[in-house]
């Protein structure tokens, strides 16, 4: 329908505005902030799109829940990110290094969502309209879970990129290790 077309447009705007602000936080090497913010958005969009659908049973009022939640993490990631400040001699370089960086990544994410579509479009095809909704609530869980792994590795790599130099491989491995343990 038109008005999940609109909430899907709303959500990927969203999504964009709160990327573009993270990368503010990324530049300034924010990691754990920014895997802090990642997260908080990733579990409020899951608890509020399942309370959009239990209440008003609405896959619409869910997406569009998911977008407002993007939105509160752009404002909350601006917020943060605008407490640093540029050195001007280095932001315009700094903006250059970026659009060059983020043609491949955006063809990437391009291809990705694309790909991701396509087994929700044959579940469609062969399946009922209960089957694409289990197919793609698992496909979405799934990602959620690949989020937060993402997420954690943002988080980590640095600090065992650190320790590895100040320590040796061992102890990067060690710490490896053990975190993985704690994770899992």
């Amino acid at each position: 329908s038109w008005q999940l077309g609109i909430a899907i447009m709303i959500l990927k705007v969203a999504d964009s505005v709160a990327d573009i602000c993270f990368a503010r936080i990324q530049y300034f090497n924010h990691l754990i902030v920014l895997g802090l913010i990642s997260t908080f958005s990733a579990v409020m969009t899951v608890v509020f799109a399942t309370l959009a659908i239990l209440l008003w049973n609405s896959i619409v009022i869910a997406v569009v829940s998911a977008a407002l939640i993007s939105f509160v993490a752009a404002i909350l990631a601006l917020a943060i990110g605008l407490r640093d400040h540029f050195d001007l001699n280095t932001q315009y370089a700094g903006l250059s290094l970026l659009f060059k960086a983020a043609v491949p990544i955006t063809i990437s994410q391009f291809l990705a969502s694309m790909l991701f579509q396509i087994p929700v479009l044959l579940v469609g095809f062969v399946g009922n309209t209960g089957d694409v909704g289990v197919f793609a609530a698992t496909a979405y869980l799934l990602t959620f879970a690949n989020l937060v792994g993402s997420t954690l590795q943002t988080v980590l790599i640095t600090p065992l990129r650190k320790m590895r130099e100040r320590q040796g491989i061992f102890a990067a491995l060690q710490k490896t290790m053990s975190t993985s343990i704690w994770i899992v």
